[in-house]
């Protein structure tokens, strides 16, 4: 179980600050923004709220402050063309490795701009994997379920990431026809993470007759429960399997606000002190993580 952190305070604002900065010149309006803000996210974190509840809420306001909907927009689309041309380079038999596939998407989450003092570049993806430390790796668990799964949500996370997401789901798509996938975007920004219009054009609608690419009705950083649209609800609620995809789906589905009794894959990269220690890895290691709940 993850809860709220002193240190997820001023990672939340250390960001909002950096996204601030590249739309408002004026120093004494980022100082009144930013003020402001302190105080809302102190509110928010003494109330108890989610984590990522948290900074769904402070990306909203900055936002709206900025008027622009989608500051992330270039790098996203940077991200995902970096990512279409890495793929290109890799091989057909190890686009056809389900190990493979699996590791290559959960390194692909190493793609992140909303982690105080984190940076990564898009092109060194095939380096990383290659040092990867993969400290926990249920692979064969989740071979074992999928074999018995009927409906699986797939939660993707952030762009660039979503194009290594695209080959895993293809293959799962083919070597198990019996399930039903449901894909998962954003229908508003957050952060770098892809949205429902995007994953269209990278081709998640086109993958097969057994998967299914479905947006939140939200822009919020997870699936939470009070905000998504019925269609949703009802898939999470029906899966057999939930593959959630980042630190934001961890920090919400790991928490006691996700209150359904799920089968849950977490495919991630511990990019904080927070979300590592709760996982009882080291700070940059890698967690394929099966967690049953009925």
């Amino acid at each position: 179980m993850i809860s709220i952190d002193a240190y997820c305070i001023p990672c939340i604002l250390h960001v909002r600050a950096r996204e601030l900065s590249k739309y408002i010149d004026k120093r004494e309006d980022r100082v009144k923004f930013m003020s402001k803000l302190a105080i809302n996210v102190a509110t928010y974190a003494l109330k108890g709220m989610n984590i990522t509840k948290v900074a769904t809420q402070s990306f909203r306001e900055l936002k709206k402050y900025v008027k622009n909907n989608d500051p992330y927009r270039d790098e996203k689309d940077l991200a995902n063309i970096v990512a279409e041309k890495i793929l290109k380079n890799i091989g057909k038999d190890r686009l056809s490795d389900f190990s493979f596939l699996l590791k290559l998407a959960t390194v692909g989450n190493s793609i992140d701009f909303g982690v105080l003092g984190y940076e990564f570049n898009v092109e060194n993806i095939l380096n990383e994997l290659n040092k990867a430390v993969f400290r926990i790796n249920d692979e064969q668990r989740i071979l074992g379920h999928l074999s018995k799964s009927k409906v699986v949500a797939y939660l993707l996370d952030n762009a660039g990431e979503a194009v290594f997401d695209r080959e895993l789901i293809k293959l799962i798509a083919k070597e198990y026809p019996q399930i039903k996938i449901y894909v998962v975007a954003k229908s508003g920004s957050f952060q770098n993470d892809i949205t429902f219009s995007e994953a269209l054009k990278l081709g998640f609608s086109n993958i097969g007759d057994n998967v299914k690419l479905v947006e939140t009705g939200t822009d919020a950083s997870s699936v939470f429960l009070d905000e998504i649209t019925p269609e949703l609800l009802e898939i999470i609620a029906s899966s057999d399997l939930i593959m959630a995809k980042g630190m934001a789906h961890y920090e919400y589905l790991g928490s006691k606000d996700f209150k359904l009794k799920k089968n849950i894959v977490f495919m991630l990269k511990a990019k904080c002190s927070v979300v590592a220690s709760a996982l009882n890895v080291g700070l940059g290691e890698y967690v394929i993580k099966f967690v049953a709940n009925n």
